[in-house]
């Protein structure tokens, strides 16, 4: 039996919801500066990966994407500190997303925004 391919590619929700984002994440205890990117993986669904400017700066990746609502979905979060999950709503059409990330479930004050780096160039 063939695996039926995500209907992600055909959502404009996540497809508008690839490229570049720059917002607030939590860090410890402060809030600091985020770049996120996201992307199709060859399997249609959506991963991406984070840059976090510390003190001490590090990365991480997003994968195992899940469909939570029209525009949202959950990742597993993966760097140096560990493993959890993300919650992302996606807005693209105001240029944004709205996230918290947890190590067992998101915690709400554990914030993971992403505001739209370069707007003009998404189609």
């Amino acid at each position: 039996m063939a695996a039926h391919a995500p209907a992600l590619a055909q959502s404009p929700c996540f497809a508008g919801s690839t490229g570049e984002w720059r917002g607030p994440v939590l860090s410890g205890a402060r809030l600091t500066q985020m770049d996120a990117e996201f992307h199709f993986a060859p399997d249609g669904t959506l991963e991406g990966s984070y840059y976090i400017h510390d003190k001490a700066p590090y990365d991480g990746t997003l994968t195992n994407f899940r469909q939570t609502g029209r525009c949202e979905a959950e990742f597993n979060w993966n760097d140096r500190f560990g493993v959890g999950v993300v919650s992302i709503r996606f807005e693209p059409e105001l240029g944004q997303f709205i996230g918290v990330w947890g190590v067992v479930q998101p915690m709400y004050e554990h914030v993971f925004d992403g505001f739209r780096i370069n707007p003009d160039l998404q189609s």
